[in-house]
Protein backbone atom coordinates (compact mmCIF):
# COMPACT_ATOMS: atom_id res chain seq x y z
CA UNK A 1 0.00 0.00 0.00
CA UNK A 2 1.63 3.18 -1.08
CA UNK A 3 0.46 6.74 1.25
CA UNK A 4 1.24 9.91 0.06
CA UNK A 5 3.13 12.17 1.95
CA UNK A 6 0.30 13.67 4.23
CA UNK A 7 -0.72 10.03 5.42
CA UNK A 8 2.86 9.56 6.16
CA UNK A 9 2.58 12.62 8.56
CA UNK A 10 -0.70 11.46 10.14
CA UNK A 11 0.44 8.19 10.94
CA UNK A 12 4.08 9.27 12.61
CA UNK A 13 1.75 11.57 14.59
CA UNK A 14 -0.45 8.59 16.13
CA UNK A 15 0.20 7.31 19.81
CA UNK A 16 1.60 3.85 19.86
CA UNK A 17 -1.64 2.74 21.43
CA UNK A 18 -3.68 4.33 17.97
CA UNK A 19 -1.33 2.61 15.61
CA UNK A 20 -1.76 -0.45 17.27
CA UNK A 21 -5.39 -0.33 17.19
CA UNK A 22 -5.58 0.66 14.06
CA UNK A 23 -3.24 -2.24 12.69
CA UNK A 24 -5.41 -4.40 14.25
CA UNK A 25 -8.31 -3.24 12.29
CA UNK A 26 -6.20 -2.84 9.29
CA UNK A 27 -3.14 -4.76 8.84
CA UNK A 28 -1.71 -3.37 6.57
CA UNK A 29 -0.75 -0.35 8.98
CA UNK A 30 0.99 -3.17 10.80
CA UNK A 31 4.06 -1.70 8.62
CA UNK A 32 4.25 1.42 10.96
CA UNK A 33 4.46 -0.56 13.43
CA UNK A 34 7.42 -2.40 12.55
CA UNK A 35 8.95 0.26 11.32
CA UNK A 36 8.76 1.98 14.87
CA UNK A 37 9.94 -0.95 16.65
CA UNK A 38 11.89 -3.04 14.43
CA UNK A 39 15.34 -1.63 14.58
CA UNK A 40 15.22 -1.35 18.48
CA UNK A 41 14.03 -4.64 18.52
CA UNK A 42 17.24 -6.14 16.31
CA UNK A 43 19.43 -4.51 17.99
CA UNK A 44 18.56 -6.07 21.89
CA UNK A 45 18.60 -9.52 20.11
CA UNK A 46 21.38 -8.94 19.15
CA UNK A 47 23.06 -8.43 22.22
CA UNK A 48 21.60 -11.59 23.27
CA UNK A 49 21.48 -13.95 19.84
CA UNK A 50 25.02 -13.04 18.46
CA UNK A 51 24.22 -13.88 15.47
CA UNK A 52 21.91 -11.24 12.79
CA UNK A 53 20.17 -14.60 11.48
CA UNK A 54 19.24 -15.62 14.91
CA UNK A 55 18.48 -12.37 16.14
CA UNK A 56 16.01 -12.01 12.60
CA UNK A 57 14.35 -14.96 13.34
CA UNK A 58 13.51 -13.93 17.36
CA UNK A 59 12.35 -10.40 15.86
CA UNK A 60 10.37 -11.92 13.69
CA UNK A 61 8.89 -14.15 15.80
CA UNK A 62 8.19 -11.58 18.67
CA UNK A 63 5.92 -9.47 16.29
CA UNK A 64 4.36 -12.23 14.76
CA UNK A 65 3.24 -13.26 18.36
CA UNK A 66 2.29 -9.54 19.15
CA UNK A 67 0.29 -9.25 15.91
CA UNK A 68 -1.59 -12.32 17.02
CA UNK A 69 -2.42 -11.48 20.41
CA UNK A 70 -3.15 -7.75 19.40
CA UNK A 71 -6.44 -7.86 20.77
CA UNK A 72 -5.52 -9.24 24.52
CA UNK A 73 -3.17 -5.76 24.46
CA UNK A 74 -5.94 -2.93 24.07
Amino acid sequence: MLLEENEKSDISELSDEALFELSLKQPTFFVHVLDRYQVAFLRKAKTVMKTDEASEDVVQETFTKIYLNGNSFV
